[in-house]
């Protein structure tokens, strides 16, 4: 073979520094002196090595001194070497497989041994084979050197005899088709040829290990896995608008190199590696089963959602160390048909909502319910990494019965046609059905609660309530994502609050137990839809603006009230400063905050009335006000302030009307549904008296006034803990 004159020079001009590059440079300069026909000393290549990996180069150099000493009609020995480096017994010894099994004669190839084919091979044109990086049912992956160009390349060499001639034919039209493609998380091919008796293809090479080795080793982090999977999302798109489809994503396709940077492998090579084909009765089946979307199981219209599909599939895997469909290859191709994939979460609770609600979507078996383009993942992915709100979203039940009527018309038949028939009966009775419909949670006494904001991107802090409705500081949670997000929460009633900025809005929420029920059309305090198996979702919170309290008055904060409420163990309670409206809930303001205009048979004394209301309704209009019900405390701090500072300007407080408080009565049976009243004929305490006198408790279905009330800012803020 001629030999290039200019390798030495050309190595020599090179940058230092790389380790990899600085071996790749001392084998190279090594090969060319034996090319010149010289006999080079590997210990003369072995001297101020540096920062260099010493075994590693020992063993490069061994292995192409045996080698050259084989092409030229020797038998080398492993002894000599041990002999010559016996330092390095250990390093050599690993070389075991290039000599016999006695250690004396060099052995004859064969095709379960490690380094033999490098003895066999030697080069491939310009390309001097160094280091087999990996094998597979389709031939073996060597690291080379590129005598022309003077870097490391990855060469795949097939054996022909291994294949049929249209998978050859095939297998080179696709590599020609990738060659094409240009992308950082592509892997580059450089050139396709074949020789006698084999052809290969040859890449860029890619210093680190594939993501399967990475997965073995141990779980990567959450961010790591979806910056990685955002990475070759953003190469399939790129290969998608070259009409190059992938076909077989999966971790031992995708490389990841020492800085962590994904890059995606082997395009066109899934129709012939025949370690994961299987066939159909018809048409060929391309890719990993464990991997491959629906329609490629079934050998029908694989296109981009197919590539998304699988990219989905490797996230799953990633983020809970399992694939969703694992067994026999028959096995797994009924369940790509038939069966859903288990919730990401059932398997790692760690796992963010937001981030399990993307890989599902991703992996849907309808190719149209995915994301429509790779790009759209790599965006949400994205997204997900900013802290930002994520674009997809859960399947309802309702959902899920119509795409599983899609997939299974015949039978899914019944099934439709019923849920039609009670979804006309819920329209035609509106609110006056109230069938109750008993729910019970997942096991683990938690379920997922989707959260909505409007604007979006709120921070929440959902604090549970004790027995009086009174916040637990100590039973707060707060949400690492921003809205809509999805978080796991036990049966129970909590305050939240939403922060957005400088805008907050503080609402009650209900997380039901096992043995609640629902009825249709409840109050926003109390209301939740049932997605999916273990999956609620709130009302929406409507987050108002700064000036919301511009008519209210500003009560200042009492750290020692002399007080004693119901909840509290002494006779002085704490009151942060709030906003306080001076006039009970109007009927005129109940049509303002709806936006509509009051019907002319209101008369304006009408209109000037006092709202009179359930205490559930009570909260519910409050909240639509962008406002929440006063405690007892509260009411009976500002009273006394008012009394106090008469241009304070508060009316009817104290003034012989009933008022509904936040609090509740306690949780015997007897009290479940009560709540306090302030004022009245039966004041709940006389001004300047720390004991409590009896109180008034009135059930939720009497209707009674209220008032509006707003913290002067969020009593659980982003500081607290």
């Amino acid at each position: 073979m001629p030999v290039d004159s200019t390798v030495s020079a050309a190595e020599e001009s090179l940058p230092h520094g790389d380790p990899v590059v600085e071996v790749d440079l001392r084998c190279g300069e090594f090969l060319q002196l034996w090319s010149e026909g010289r006999r080079p000393r590997i210990e003369d290549f072995l001297v101020d090595t540096g920062d260099l990996d010493q075994s590693t180069l020992l063993s490069r150099l061994i292995m192409l001194e045996v080698r050259e000493r084989v092409r030229v009609g020797e038998q080398p020995q492993l002894d000599d070497y041990i002999s010559r480096f016996p330092t390095s017994k250990e390093v050599i010894s690993r070389l075991t497989p290039l000599f016999r099994d006695s250690g004396s004669d060099l052995a004859q190839p064969d095709e379960a041994t490690a380094f033999l084919d490098a003895c066999t091979i030697n080069r491939l044109g310009r390309f001097e084979i160094d280091k087999r990086l990996g094998s597979g049912s389709f031939g073996s992956v060597w690291r080379a050197w590129d005598r022309k160009l003077k870097r490391s390349v990855a060469v795949k060499i097939i054996d022909r005899a291994r294949l049929e001639k249209h998978e050859i034919d095939l297998a080179l039209h696709e590599a020609g088709a990738a060659a094409q493609l240009n992308h950082a998380s592509i892997v580059q091919v450089h050139d396709v040829g074949q020789t006698d008796g084999a052809f290969y293809i040859v890449t860029e090479y890619v210093n680190g290990a594939d993501l399967k080795t990475h997965l073995r080793q141990g779980e990567l982090s959450h961010r790591d896995a979806v910056g990685m999977c955002a990475q070759i999302a953003r190469a399939l798109q790129h290969a998608h608008d070259n009409d190059v489809i992938h076909r077989d994503v999966k971790p031992s396709n995708v490389l990841v190199n020492f800085r962590g940077e994904a890059k995606l492998a082997d395009f066109g090579m899934a129709r012939w590696d025949k370690a994961d084909l299987t066939l159909t009765a018809k048409d060929r089946i391309v890719g990993a089963p464990g991997y491959m979307a629906p329609e490629q199981a079934r050998g029908r219209g694989v296109g981009p959602r197919s590539d998304v599909y699988s990219l989905g599939i490797m996230l799953y895997e990633m983020l809970t160390g399992k694939r969703p469909f694992e067994g026999e290859i028959q096995q797994v191709l009924f369940s790509l048909q038939f069966r859903e994939a288990p919730r990401p979460r059932k398997i790692n609770k760690t796992i963010s909502r937001d981030l399990e609600t993307i890989v599902l979507k991703a992996i849907q078996k309808r190719p149209e319910d995915r994301y429509a383009t790779a790009d759209e993942f790599a965006a949400d992915l994205q997204r997900w990494l900013d802290g930002e709100p994520v674009k997809a979203r859960r399947v309802s039940p309702m959902g899920k019965v119509w795409r599983l009527a899609l997939r299974q018309p015949r039978t899914s038949a019944t099934l439709a046609f019923g849920t039609f028939l009670i979804a006309t009966a819920i329209s035609i009775l509106g609110s006056s059905l109230i069938t109750a419909v008993p729910v019970d949670p997942f096991a683990d006494g938690e379920w997922d609660v989707q959260v909505e904001t409007k604007p979006e991107g709120a921070e929440i802090t959902v604090v549970q309530l004790d027995e009086h409705h009174q916040p637990i500081a100590e039973a707060l949670t707060k949400s690492t994502d921003r809205t809509p997000l999805t978080m796991s929460l036990a049966p129970g009633r909590y305050l939240v609050i939403a922060t957005l900025g400088t805008r907050f809005h503080e609402v009650h929420r209900t997380v039901p137990g096992v043995k609640e029920t629902i009825a249709i059309g409840v109050t926003k305090p109390k209301h939740w839809t049932l997605l999916e198996e273990g999956v609620i979702a709130w009302p929406r919170i409507d987050i108002p603006g700064d000036n919301i309290t511009a008519a209210m008055q500003l009560v200042p904060a009492n750290e020692k009230f002399a007080y004693r409420a119901l909840e509290s163990k002494g006779n002085t309670v704490g009151v942060p400063a709030f906003f306080i409206a001076r006039n009970e809930y109007k009927v005129r303001d109940h049509f303002e905050i709806r936006d509509r205009i009051p019907p002319t048979v209101f008369a304006p004394q009408a209109l000037n009335q006092s709202m009179n209301e359930r205490h559930d309704f009570a909260a519910h209009w409050a909240e639509e006000s962008g406002c929440r019900l006063p405690t007892d405390a509260e009411l009976a701090w500002a009273e006394e302030f008012a009394a106090a500072n008469p241009v304070f300007g508060l009316a009817e407080l104290g003034a012989g009307l009933d008022e509904w408080t936040s609090v509740r009565a306690g949780s015997d049976a007897s009290r479940r549904d009560m709540f306090l009243l302030y004022g009245g004929l039966r004041r709940s305490r006389q001004l300047n008296q720390p004991a409590a006198l009896p109180r008034m408790y009135l059930t939720n279905s009497r209707t009674i006034g209220f008032r509006l009330c707003r913290s002067a800012s969020p009593r659980y803020g982003a500081d607290d803990s």
